[in-house]
């Protein structure tokens, strides 16, 4: 155990670029860390900076520049020529292992997941820049399985649950963190590194404040067009049905089949489009008396009083 001052530990550690069995709460930066009561006892057989390793693909392990053998020990990043730590990261044998930190540059923790192998194995946490938990996830085998997210004022935002590989069900609530507000089949996305992204594949059901539901959308990776869309009146009957020509949700139009019904279940207007843009509709009244067959077409599909309300109902729900 080197016996050394922490300023010429630190300078040390930059210019030779790793010392030898050390315990983090030595290094000056890191007493300035949110996290220090967690970090001060814990021993690692080197210290690098960040800017002093790097992966070898071919063999798929981190090594220290210059060096044969797979690092052990603890890199961290921002020391170099910088003030604040930006990241504190472990590894074995090439293999980062324990937690991942990441901090904000008020020296605040921002992200701390738990590492095995190369790959986020146990629970991850993340935080705003004043300290409040923003997410707590569970990892297996580097897929995230579990998540909740909070908002600053502490009420739950939404939750995440897998059902089957990458595709789990995502639900967003009110403000309150109680209602639900959107409950989402989606899959997971880790093309960009670091970052996964929410692919809306299947439903995605939107309710009002009071648990109504106000409409069930269908999505294909991330897309609406071909598929059956609905809009529900307050009572949970259908108000409008139609499948989705276009996925622009300011511009949204409709093909193939578009029926609005009345609160009571019984069809108003069933449309069906016999050319592109042209649309037979056969009107009933409440009682389901046939009133007669009209054809639209030659405008756009907004401008008529079905398109309007359904274009405007789907814009207000998945726009809010």
């Amino acid at each position: 155990m080197l016996q050394l001052k922490n300023k010429t530990l630190l300078l040390f550690l930059l210019s030779s670029s790793f010392l030898k069995s050390a315990y983090l709460g030595e290094i000056n930066e890191i007493k300035k860390l949110s996290n220090y009561e967690e970090l001060k006892n814990i021993e690692v057989e080197r210290v690098v900076d960040w800017d002093n390793i790097e992966r070898n693909k071919s063999k798929d392990k981190v090594y220290v520049l210059g060096e044969t053998e797979p690092f052990t020990g603890s890199a961290i990043k921002g020391l170099k020529n910088k003030k604040n730590v930006e990241g504190i990261l472990f590894y074995r044998n090439g293999h980062s292992e324990k937690e991942v930190y990441e901090y904000y540059p008020n020296n605040q923790l921002k992200i701390k997941i738990s590492q095995k192998n190369d790959k986020n194995e146990g629970k991850g946490l993340e935080y705003y820049s004043n300290g409040k938990l923003q997410s707590d996830r569970f990892y297996k085998d580097d897929i995230m399985i579990l998540c909740n997210e909070y908002r600053q004022n502490g009420t739950l935002s939404s939750t995440y649950k897998v059902t089957n590989g990458l595709n789990g069900i995502k639900t967003v609530y009110y403000e309150n963190g109680k209602d639900v507000k959107t409950v989402i089949e989606i899959t997971q996305d880790y093309s960009q590194k670091g970052r996964i992204n929410d692919i809306l594949n299947g439903k995605l059901k939107r309710y009002d404040k009071q648990g109504r539901l106000q409409g069930v959308f269908t999505f294909k990776n991330n897309s609406l067009a071909g598929l059956p869309q609905e809009l529900y009146y307050p009572n949970g009957k259908v108000r409008y049905y139609s499948i989705a020509k276009n996925n622009d949700v300011n511009h949204l139009q409709f093909t193939q089949k578009a029926i609005e019904y009345y609160d009571n279940g019984q069809e108003k207007q069933d449309c069906d489009e016999v050319d592109s843009g042209i649309w037979m509709c056969k009107k009933y009244d409440k009682n389901g008396k046939f009133k007669g067959e009209v054809q639209k077409g030659g405008q756009p599909i907004e401008t008529s009083n079905f398109w309007a309300n359904f274009f405007m109902g789907v814009l207000n729900i998945l726009l809010q």
